[in-house]
């Protein structure tokens, strides 16, 4: 199971450096006034974002959102992944804190990484690292579903220098997202 978190973690990493080749279900995206709408049974929330951005499902129940290429050299990618918790057959994670520690040793791994305290509320932390030459800054999230069967992991990355670039959109699908009860 470790070794599948580590490969989800750098699928991530990975993907904001390199062409995201859209394999979109835009049939589950509504656009409105420059957002669009994910919202798709079984992901148990919706999240909006916008309407030049889009987005792949990089395995079950896990989501990346990014610009269009093209328009960076490096593409910021902000992704959701569900994690199931230990009240769930095969659940791995016992409460938010485990989440956030196997994220964090995962870090570790990459050159220079560094892990900060957030100054916001709530279980998250942001880390500077550097992957494959790039410096890169990655705020992470846990939410736990009011169930608790499942922990939801929002993650920005994007390089340090565009970073703040982003940062404002990230923080409004942050605060579209909806989590089923």
């Amino acid at each position: 199971m470790k070794k599948i978190c580590n490969i989800l973690f750098f699928v991530i990493i990975l993907s904001a450096f390199v062409f995201i080749q859209p394999v979109l279900s835009q049939g589950a995206a509504k656009a409105t006034n420059g957002v669009k709408i994910f919202q798709e049974k079984g992901f148990g929330y919706s999240i909006q974002y916008p309407a030049d951005w889009i987005y792949n499902k990089q395995a079950a129940h896990i989501l990346l959102f990014s610009r269009k290429e093209g328009i960076d050299k490096y593409v910021p990618i902000i992704g959701i992944q569900n994690l199931l918790s230990t009240k769930v057959k095969e659940g791995k994670y016992q409460n938010i804190s485990a989440v956030i520690e196997d994220f964090q040793n995962q870090l570790k791994i990459t050159k220079h990484a560094k892990v900060f305290p957030a100054e916001l509320a709530g279980q998250q932390f942001l880390a500077e690292y550097n992957y494959d030459g790039k410096n890169s800054k990655q705020w992470l999230i846990v939410l736990p579903r009011a169930s608790g069967d499942i922990f939801y992991v929002f993650i920005y990355s994007a390089p340090i220098e565009q970073y703040d670039k982003y940062l404002s959109v990230t923080k409004a699908m942050l605060d579209s997202w909806i989590i089923e009860k």
